[in-house]
C-alpha cells in the first residue's frame, strides 16, 4: 500500500535506506530527487511499504541488511518514473546514492550521489553515468545474488573440467556490458569532436582484446568458432585502438567514418558466429546480465581500488530492488 505521511528517520548508519525528519530534511531529499529527475516538470512524495518477503527479497538479492524505519520507502514520483535514496558512510561522511528508474520502460533513468546538503558529488559523476539508461528488460536480473556470480568466477579459477568454459562466459558477458556503456560514450563524443573519447576507446579495446586468449578455452566451441571469435577480438582491438589515435590526434573526420562501418566490419562477424552459443551456456551455469560487480559488469572509479566502488554499486542495485519492491 501507498501511504502520504512521510517517513521518520532514526539512526540510519552505513547502506540503510534513506528517511525523512523534519521539514528541512524534506527540502533537502526533495531537491536532490528534482535533479534526478530533472526532465520532469513536477515531483510528488510518497511512502511505499515493505512487507516482510520483500525485504527479505532484497536482503538476499544486495547482501545488505536493511533498517526500515516503518517498514516504508520513501518514493518520489514523475511522470513515468520514480527514484529513491540509499546512504552509506565514507571517512563519517554521509552520502547519499539516488536512483531513478522508469518501470514502464524497464530502464534505469539516472544515478548520482549526493553530499549531506543536497550538492551533487561531482567527482563520483563518471562512474554514476554507467547506469544511465540501461535496460532492464526482465527485472528478475537484479534479483540474482553478486555472491552467485563470485562463487562462479572462483570455479572458473578452478582446474575443473568446466572452468574454462565458466572463465569464457563470463568474460563475454562483463566485456559486453562494458561495451555496452563506453561503445555509446565514445560515439557521442566523437561526434562532438571531443578528445576524451580516446581514453574510453582505449579501455574498450584493453576489453575486447582480452577476449582472445579465452576463446580456446571454451569447449562448448568448435575449432572454427573459437578462431572465429579470436580473430574477431584481435581485430576489434586493433580497430579501437586505431580509433583512440585518431581521436587522440584530432582526426574527427576519420574517426566518425570509422566508427560508422565499426560494427558491421567487425562485431558482426563474433556475433554471428558466437551469440546464441554463448547465450545458452550462460543460461545454464546460471548467468545473469546486472550482477553489479565491479571488475566484471561495472567499471570502478580511476584510481579507486574497488572497494568504494562497490559500495556504490552496491547501493545502486539496492535501490533499484527496493523501487521494485515498494508497493
Amino acid at each position: 500500500m501507498r501511504m502520504t505521511k512521510k517517513c521518520t528517520m532514526t539512526g540510519l548508519v552505513a547502506f540503510l535506506l534513506v528517511a525523512v525528519v523534519g521539514s528541512h530534511h524534506d527540502d533537502v531529499r526533495e531537491g536532490m530527487a528534482k535533479q534526478l529527475l530533472i526532465r520532469y516538470p513536477s515531483v510528488k512524495t510518497t511512502a511505499r511499504a515493505i512487507g516482510d518477503e520483500s525485504k527479505a527479497k532484497v536482503e538476499k538479492a544486495s547482501g545488505r541488511k536493511l533498517d526500515l524505519p516503518g517498514g516504508n520507502v520513501e518514493v518520489f514520483e514523475a511522470g513515468d518514473a520514480i527514484a529513491a535514496f540509499s546512504e552509506l558512510k565514507e571517512n563519517g561522511k554521509s552520502i547519499f546514492v539516488g536512483v531513478a528508474i522508469s518501470p514502464q520502460k524497464k530502464m534505469i533513468l539516472s544515478a548520482q550521489a549526493f553530499d549531506e546538503s543536497g550538492k551533487v558529488l561531482s567527482s563520483y559523476a563518471p562512474f554514476f553515468v554507467q547506469f544511465a539508461r540501461m535496460p532492464y528488460g526482465n527485472p528478475l536480473v537484479f534479483y540474482v545474488p553478486t555472491e552467485r556470480l563470485k562463487s562462479l568466477i572462483e570455479k572458473s579459477e578452478g582446474k575443473e573440467k568446466e572452468a574454462g568454459d565458466l572463465k569464457a562466459v563470463i568474460k563475454m558477458y562483463g566485456a559486453m556490458r562494458m561495451t555496452d556503456f563506453l561503445w555509446p560514450m565514445i560515439k557521442n563524443e566523437a561526434g562532438r569532436n571531443e578528445k576524451g573519447a580516446a581514453a574510453k576507446a582505449t579501455d574498450l579495446a584493453a576489453i575486447i582484446g582480452g577476449l582472445a586468449d579465452i576463446a580456446g578455452g571454451a569447449t562448448f566451441l568448435d575449432a572454427a568458432q573459437a578462431r572465429q571469435m579470436k580473430d574477431s577480438a584481435v581485430k576489434t582491438q586493433a580497430g579501437l585502438e586505431q580509433l583512440a589515435k585518431m581521436i587522440d590526434g584530432g582526426q574527427f573526420d576519420d574517426a566518425k567514418k570509422l566508427i560508422k562501418d565499426f560494427r558491421p566490419t567487425r562485431c558482426d562477424q563474433c556475433h554471428a558466429a558466437c551469440e546464441k552459443i554463448f547465450y545458452k551456456k550462460a543460461y545454464a551455469t546460471g548467468m545473469s546480465a546486472a550482477y553489479f560487480y565491479v571488475g566484471h559488469d561495472v567499471l570502478p572509479l580511476a584510481g579507486e581500488k574497488g572497494e568504494l566502488s562497490q559500495n556504490l554499486a552496491d547501493a545502486v542495485k539496492k535501490t533499484i530492488l527496493l523501487l521494485l519492491e515498494a508497493k
